[in-house]
């Protein structure tokens, strides 16, 4: 699969730490709110994007991906990243988030 064949949308939000990220296929069937990186555990791409510099919570359902950071980043550059990130979890071709991961989310 070439990754550049993934389309990736950026939809700033009302917060300005916050970020949605739209893409052309579904991530997730389903809907998760990973808190944490230790909730990330198990799941490619959320592991991935929590090593990403700022990133604090990740929110997966469908075909989104909303990205919160601390605001030591700029979205310019982390955006970039996030978008690599999503890219090269798609190529590698592993299931992105872990079957079950929802049930890690407390009530």
């Amino acid at each position: 699969m070439n990754t550049k064949d993934i389309r990736i949308s950026a939809e700033p939000q009302m917060d300005p730490n916050i970020c949605r990220f739209v893409v052309d296929r579904p991530v997730y069937d389903g809907f998760f709110n990973c808190r944490n990186q230790a909730m990330a555990s198990g799941s490619p791409l959320l592991e991935a994007l929590f090593k990403l510099p700022g990133v604090t919570e990740v929110l997966v359902a469908g075909a989104s991906i909303t990205v919160a950071k601390d605001g030591s980043e700029e979205w310019a550059d982390l955006g970039r990243k996030v978008g690599e990130t999503i890219r090269t979890c798609f190529a590698a071709g592993c299931t992105l988030v872990a079957p079950g991961a929802a049930a890690k989310q407390p009530p």
